[in-house]
């Protein structure tokens, strides 16, 4: 992993998650991403005891312990496992957004790397009358756009969002944001996630609600997606609950 020595800072996405929060919490968890940032285990996830954590917000145990277990409370970030209060205990914390950006710029390199490996293996054609070297005739145009962007339409398929298992739609979910994201449609899509999740909004309304806003792709993506989220949270609730009753 390169030690990039910055990063995109979206101000009113911080300013809306953690203006609930004390101005200690705010300060804890910007130190907490600094440190996330230079993890040696992959950008924006980072395992450390608990006198480890304590000592990068310098502050005692007992103090480190009250703060990690109000940001995972909170959900200002994801804790997989437990917080706990012994010293030799392992607690792993992940920013959301710098992990998923961080995993987009892997799979890209990495997809583009299968595309430079394919080329290479598929060879080229040597035009002798004028020394260029010419694709295959059995590779597509297309090919390479196709592997490079692939439109998340099994997404906007309604029928797809309300049949699908929970963990499909979580896997959409995602690919969903990160095309709202990278195409910049929507650039504040995580902060909206997180505050859908944060008031308990059904996952298939999320899914519902975004992949609208990609096929729509309105001036105003936050009100946009404001305005649907509660209606569908509604459907999909009553939905799930018709389901259960039969």
């Amino acid at each position: 992993m390169g030690k990039a020595p910055a990063a995109q800072f979206y101000w009113n996405e911080w300013s809306r998650d953690l203006e609930e929060h004390p101005l200690e919490i705010e300060g804890a968890w910007m130190r907490i991403c600094a440190k996330l940032w230079y993890s040696k285990e992959v950008r924006g996830k980072l395992t450390l005891t608990l006198d480890q954590w304590a000592r990068v917000l310098r502050v005692d145990n007992s103090n480190a312990f009250r703060i990690l277990s109000y940001l995972c409370h909170e959900n200002v970030g994801d804790f997989p496992g437990s917080v706990t209060d012994k010293s030799n205990g392992l607690i792993t914390i992940i920013c959301r957004r710098m992990y998923r950006e961080e995993k987009a710029r892997i799979d890209n390199a990495l997809r583009q790397q299968r595309l430079r490996d394919r080329r290479k293996s598929n060879g080229g054609i040597t035009d002798k009358s004028n020394g260029n070297i010419t694709p295959p005739s059995s590779s597509s145009p297309s090919s390479s756009k196709e592997e490079e962007e692939k439109e998340p339409r099994k997404n906007l398929s309604k029928e797809f969002i309300q049949e699908a298992a929970e963990p499909a739609i979580e896997e959409t979910l995602e690919e969903v944001c990160q095309k709202l994201y990278t195409e910049k449609i929507f650039p504040e899509v995580y902060a909206f996630k997180t505050q859908a999740v944060k008031h308990k909004k059904n996952p298939r309304s999320i899914l519902h609600t975004l992949s609208r806003c990609y096929l729509a792709r309105p001036d105003d993506p936050w009100a946009y997606c404001k305005k649907i989220i509660d209606l569908e949270n509604l459907n999909y609730n009553e939905r799930d609950y018709q389901k259960t009753a039969r």
